[in-house]
């Protein structure tokens, strides 16, 4: 099975319209993969069900009728306060009702950077590519898409980089090889046997 993590900005970092355009990308994306990884290959995705891009993720999976595991930084209680002000709640609910398995990390609300870093680190020690919808722009600190996308790499987590303003034709897989090297390669452009080639590439996967 392959274990697609994702992460990705909040709706206040994305495209007016993310709603269809993100979530449809994403389908498309994740469509791909499952046809690169093979016929018997199935997938499974891993998101922190924030709002934004996670949402939109555990969306485009559930249309592709394809497998989600929840991790969440709080006790479901305590993060059901992260919807309240935005009205999301009831698409919150909705989503996790399609989770395989929901996992809730002891996260504290005074130390809120820490418990949505958790989210990040355990999403990376189970998945085997990162899908991350990044705008581009410098990190918004710690736990954020591109700190989460550092740790993928300094891992040597094959990351799949979705510019949000974009579409997922244009989605650049980047994957370590030996030493500090790195390949790139757009993701549509790849054959089944140059994804498996580029996904296991020898690459240093320490402890993060």
């Amino acid at each position: 099975m392959l274990q697609i993590g994702i992460t990705g900005h909040r709706p206040n970092n994305l495209p007016t319209d993310w709603r269809v355009s993100l979530t449809e990308s994403l389908r498309s994306l994740f469509r791909r993969l499952q046809r690169l990884a093979g016929p018997k290959e199935s997938t499974c995705l891993l998101s922190g069900f924030a709002a934004g891009t996670d949402l939109a993720a555990v969306w485009a999976q559930e249309r592709l009728e394809g497998r989600t595991k929840a991790i969440l930084p709080f006790s479901m209680n305590e993060y059901e306060k992260d919807f309240e002000e935005t009205c999301e709640l009831p698409e919150f609910r909705a989503a996790l009702e399609t989770a395989l398995t929901v996992d809730e990390l002891p996260g504290l609300r005074a130390k809120a950077d820490e418990a949505y870093e958790a989210v990040g680190r355990a999403i990376l020690e189970a998945c085997d590519v990162l899908v991350a919808v990044w705008d581009g722009q410098p990190g918004r600190g710690k736990g954020g898409t591109r700190h989460v996308m550092d740790m993928a790499i300094a891992r040597g987590i094959p990351v799949i980089h979705l510019d949000p303003r974009k579409t997922a034709a244009d989605a650049m897989l980047t994957c370590a090889s030996e030493g500090s090297v790195r390949k790139q390669a757009r993701l549509f452009d790849l054959s089944s046997s140059d994804f498996r080639k580029m996904m296991t590439q020898p690459a240093a996967r320490g402890g993060l």
